[in-house]
């Protein structure tokens, strides 16, 4: 009786598990389409909802440079600057050739807020190597 009472507490349990996992999940096919909620969300300054939803597809096991670009921002914005170096640091480590000036600055400054300095010296050693090819313009 005792066996029978914890195999079925077993099975509901699993049951249980597996309806709420299927709830936060995002089908492959409909991915373009919660990029594009989540886009929509980031231009509207929304960051917070952006954050969820970029986090979700992130989890799902897709990554592009701009959906962590996105997603590195829009913690920035928020203050999760933790979150925001994390995040630049994937998005240097897979996409190293598409950070713009205004990632490489973001990202050294979040690294600033979080007390790694080396890091942010580092990063700002890119930030000036970037820039210092662009025209300056004399104010005359």
């Amino acid at each position: 009786m005792l066996k029978r009472i914890l195999t079925l507490l077993i099975i509901v349990c699993g049951c249980l598990v597996k309806v709420t996992a299927q709830q936060d999940s995002i089908p492959d096919k409909q991915i373009s389409r919660v990029m594009e909620r989540a886009d929509e969300k980031y231009k509207q300054y929304s960051f917070s909802p952006a954050i969820d939803i970029y986090k979700k597809v992130l989890d799902k096991g897709y990554s592009s440079s701009d959906l962590l670009k996105k997603l590195g921002n829009s913690y920035y914005f928020n203050a999760k600057y933790q979150e925001a170096s994390d995040t630049y640091k994937k998005l240097e480590e897979a996409y190293p050739d598409e950070m713009s000036v205004e990632d490489v600055f973001r990202y050294a400054q979040s690294l600033k807020s979080v007390g790694d300095y080396d890091q942010a010296t580092r990063v700002m050693e890119n930030f000036r190597k970037m820039t210092s090819s662009m025209v300056h313009f004399d104010e005359d």
